[in-house]
């Protein structure tokens, strides 16, 4: 009972903070580092308890690690292309480890709604003219994509 309501109490306040961020990527096309910080420093924390509650802290340790690997790719994108702002790349690291904690199918699940969002907000850019250098805030993709993952995990369940 207590692993469950600090599994889903986690989840939750993950998803809110990467609402309250993609709305301000939204209109401002920036996202604070005083709200990605805490984001990634929460995230560890609660997957490690997580992991020491249900004696899976190597399990926690790898999320960790795939979200630290998932913002280093950013980051080298980001670099080569300069097409990737800095806040996308330190908001991907605790989406992806709190994603690769929920398993395989919330994993994919997140890829998948992330891509097609992706798609979908670029066409759509397209199509009104703004062509494909118009600037698209990356923060709600990317929590679109969450909360996919974060159901396709309720629902798995």
């Amino acid at each position: 009972m207590l692993v469950e309501l600090i599994k889903y109490g986690g989840l939750t306040a993950v998803v809110a903070s990467c609402v309250s961020i993609s709305w301000i990527d939204y209109h401002q096309h920036r996202i604070p580092n005083r709200l990605t910080g805490p984001l990634a420093a929460g995230t560890v924390l609660w997957l490690l308890l997580l992991g020491a509650l249900t004696s899976e802290l190597g399990s926690a340790v790898k999320a960790i690690a795939v979200g630290l690997a998932m913002a280093v790719g950013l980051l080298a994108i980001n670099f080569a292309t300069n097409a990737i702002g800095m806040g996308d790349v330190k908001l991907v690291a605790p989406v992806a480890a709190t994603v690769t904690w929920l398993g395989r199918n919330p994993s994919i699940t997140t890829m998948v709604v992330i891509a097609a969002a992706a798609l979908l907000v670029s066409g759509a850019a397209i199509a009104k003219g703004h062509g494909l250098r118009h600037q698209v805030p990356l923060a709600p993709i990317i929590t679109v994509g969450l909360i996919g993952g974060a159901l396709a995990h309720g629902i798995g369940q």
